[in-house]
C-alpha cells in the first residue's frame, strides 16, 4: 500500500485531490494538510510514500516544504498540482526533485499517470540490485508505460531473439 498525503489549502482542491487518490488501487490517502508547515511536521513524525502538493498556500508554500524536506533528508516522492506557471517554480522543483508537475486544471488521466510512474519508478529500483542503459533511460524519461508489457528476460537473452 502506497501511503499518500495531499497539501492543499483550497479544501474542495484538497478533497477532490484524496478522492482522486482513493480511487487508484494500492494508494491510500494518511492526511490532508493546509499548508506546508503542518505537513512538514508530519513528514518529520511519519513519513510517507508520497505527497500531492501544490506550490501557492499560506504559511509555507510547496516549494519551500519541498526545499525543507530535501533539506532535513526527507526523500518522499513529490507531485506538484498547482496553477503556478513561472519557469522560475518549475526549474526550482525539478530542481528539488520532483517526480511530476502537474498545472490546473487537469484530468484524473493525468494525475492517474504521474502516480502510476511514481510507483513504477519505486518498484524498479527495488527489484534491481544493478543498472543497465535501459533501466536507467527508463527512470530518468518515466517510459515505464511503453515498458510494462515487456517481461524482463534472463541474462543471455534479449526480446528478438526470444521472438
Amino acid at each position: 500500500m502506497i501511503r499518500i498525503i495531499v497539501v492543499e489549502d483550497d479544501p474542495m482542491v484538497a478533497q477532490m485531490n484524496a478522492t482522486y487518490l482513493d480511487r487508484m488501487e494500492g494508494f491510500r490517502v494518511c492526511g490532508i494538510f493546509t499548508n506546508g508547515q503542518e505537513a512538514l511536521e508530519a513528514l518529520r513524525r511519519d513519513p510517507v510514500d508520497l505527497a500531492v502538493m501544490d506550490v501557492y498556500m499560506p504559511v509555507c508554500s510547496g516549494v519551500e516544504l519541498l526545499r525543507q524536506m530535501r533539506g532535513s533528508g526527507i526523500q518522499t516522492a513529490v507531485i506538484i498540482i498547482t496553477a503556478a506557471t513561472e519557469m522560475k517554480v518549475v526549474e526550482e522543483a525539478l530542481r528539488l526533485g520532483i517526480e511530476d508537475y502537474i498545472i490546473k486544471p487537469f484530468s484524473y488521466q493525468r494525475l492517474a499517470e504521474a502516480v502510476q510512474n511514481v510507483l513504477n519508478k519505486a518498484s524498479l529500483l527495488r527489484r534491481r540490485s544493478n543498472a543497465d542503459q535501459a533501466v536507467v533511460d527508463q527512470l530518468l524519461r518515466n517510459t515505464f508505460a511503453a515498458q510494462s508489457t515487456t517481461r524482463e528476460l534472463r541474462k543471455g537473452l534479449n526480446a528478438k531473439t526470444l521472438e
